[in-house]
């Protein structure tokens, strides 16, 4: 007679706690990530320099470090060696899977720039400011001059000269501005500086139109617009030239002998220094009006003051899985004929 199999209680337990497990960290995972300034705030468009749907187009001695991505669109006026990088279309081998997942990937940042309140969750805590940045006074700073938060305007954006975000000696200080239903302007030679640990990646501009930066311009951050994107000739990015980001947002991206810069690294300590043209607005800035970084700053916590957690997050879904693993093996070995008499 054979001695009926059955499953071992141990394993059976040990295969729910291990699913238990997997489901806690894949929720607290996503909501570790969830919010402007953490790694994968972008998901799958992180590595990318410039995102577009309809065309992409070129003028002049272009150069980009980081990923490119057109979808449905195919007509991308950037060759090959002006990328550092790779260029995704649908006229991939994989039809352009790759392009429409990354222009899907940029809709959830979107919405979540264009709701994002400060760390305390309050919206009485978003800033409304002039359509000028250069003119207008954060509180308990001087025109020009930035400190962490969220910047928002109902209407349009404009940038007319040099402007300063200072990270107050936190590297992972994050800055937010919004033209939430209109265009954002960088007039000609209009520049961005980063003091006190701010970080390009942790710089935010949301636009509900469109977005143009002026020529000779020295601009930093990701810009995510609904609609097109166009930086005028030899204007500097160091950030991120995301169009069409919104749900249904359609858009190309122009360029014109323009220096966008992508590269990955930005970490707690790590900076861009631009060129130096002259010092900046308020008593605190650096010199120079370029792309820049202060001295070198202790990590911190995002915007929604919760620290970066990734390697933990992957040691935690590390152990989730073996979890699994060993609760499957013990079922398959519980299930086995334990001996007939």
């Amino acid at each position: 007679m054979s001695i009926p199999r059955t499953r071992s209680p141990v394993a059976v337990i040990a295969v729910g706690l291990g699913l238990a497990l997997a489901l806690a960290v894949s929720t607290g995972a996503t909501r570790a990530h969830a919010d402007p300034g953490d790694d994968d705030f972008l998901g799958e468009a992180d590595s990318f320099a410039i995102v577009a749907s309809a065309t992409i187009t070129s003028t002049g001695p272009t150069l980009v470090t980081g990923d490119v991505a057109l979808h449905p669109g195919t007509a991308v006026g950037l060759l090959a060696e002006q990328v550092l990088a790779t260029i995704h279309t649908p006229a991939d081998l994989d039809g352009g899977a790759l392009a429409l997942a990354v222009r899907n990937a940029l809709i959830s940042p979107y919405d979540q720039l264009l709701g994002a309140m400060t760390s305390t969750g309050s919206a009485t805590g978003v800033n409304v400011v002039d359509s000028d940045l250069v003119s207008y006074t954060p509180p308990g700073s001087s025109p020009g001059l930035y400190q962490p938060g969220v910047y928002a305007s109902a209407s349009s954006l404009g940038l007319s000269g040099p402007i300063v975000l200072d990270g107050g000696g936190n590297s992972d200080a994050v800055f937010i501005f919004r033209a939430e239903t209109a265009a954002l302007t960088v007039a000609s030679g209009s520049t961005v500086t980063l003091v006190g640990g701010a970080q390009w990646c942790n710089v935010y501009w949301q636009v509900g139109t469109s977005a143009t930066i002026g020529t000779n311009a020295a601009f930093v951050g990701t810009v995510l617009a609904n609609a097109s994107i166009a930086a005028q000739t030899g204007a500097t990015i160091t950030g991120r030239l995301l169009a069409s980001a919104g749900a249904g947002g359609a858009g190309e991206v122009t360029l014109d002998s323009n220096v966008i810069d992508a590269a990955q690294g930005c970490s707690s300590g790590a900076g861009v220094v631009g060129p130096d043209t002259g010092p900046g607005p308020g008593p605190e800035a650096a010199p120079g009006a370029g792309p820049g970084v202060g001295p070198d700053a202790a990590p911190g916590s995002g915007l929604d003051g919760l620290p970066s957690t990734g390697s933990e997050q992957s040691i935690a879904f590390g152990i989730a899985a073996l979890a699994v693993i060993f609760g499957v093996i013990a079922v398959h070995y519980a299930r086995r004929p334990r001996g007939r008499v």
